[in-house]
């Protein structure tokens, strides 16, 4: 699982998904995306796997899936976060 996430300033302004695995896994990270769009940083940074299978209503033999995702997520919150940081050093 891959993510990828647009960050302008303060706020997630995109949030991408690549999924290896079942239709749970899509339709969580597909909830999940949409709920990120226009969400603050510090809200993305709350997210939860348990809060994740929760929200997107995933059934518990799916909720591993969440794990993932949220590890994707953090990753790219992280990335997002050095290049901005990094851009803003250059400037």
């Amino acid at each position: 699982m891959d993510c990828w996430v647009r960050v302008d300033k303060e706020s997630v302004r995109e949030a991408r998904f690549e999924v290896f695995g079942g239709p749970e896994a899509m339709q969580a990270a597909a909830w999940l995306a949409d709920w990120l769009a226009d969400r603050s940083v510090a809200s993305a940074l709350t997210v939860t796997g348990r809060w994740l299978a929760e929200a997107a209503a995933l059934p518990d033999e799916a909720r591993t899936v969440a794990l993932d995702i949220e590890d994707a997520l953090r990753s790219a919150l992280a990335a997002s976060t050095e290049v901005i940081d990094g851009a803003n050093d250059e400037h």
